[in-house]
C-alpha cells in the first residue's frame, strides 16, 4: 500500500501523519504527491508507524511520479 492510500484509508490528516513521522507537512507532500524518496531511516519509520501496511520498500520506491495522484 502507498502512504497516500494509508492516510486516506485511516482518515488521517497530513499534519497528523507528518507529526507521527517527525517530518514537515511540505516534505510529506513531496513524498505522497511528487514521488520523493525517503531515506532508509524514514522508510523504516513509515513502516513502523503504519504497522507494516506501507512497507519500507514501497516507501523507498515511491511511484508518485508515475501515478500522478
Amino acid at each position: 500500500m502507498k502512504l497516500k492510500e494509508y492516510i486516506k484509508k485511516h482518515k488521517l490528516t497530513q499534519r497528523t501523519m507528518a507529526d507521527k513521522l517527525g517530518i514537515t507537512v511540505p516534505y510529506l507532500c513531496r513524498l505522497i504527491h511528487y514521488g520523493a524518496s525517503p531515506s532508509r531511516k524514514l522508510a523504516v519509520l513509515i513502516e513502523e508507524a503504519t504497522n507494516g501496511e506501507v512497507n519500507k520498500e514501497e516507501a523507498i520506491f515511491n511511484e508518485g511520479k508515475q501515478n500522478n495522484g
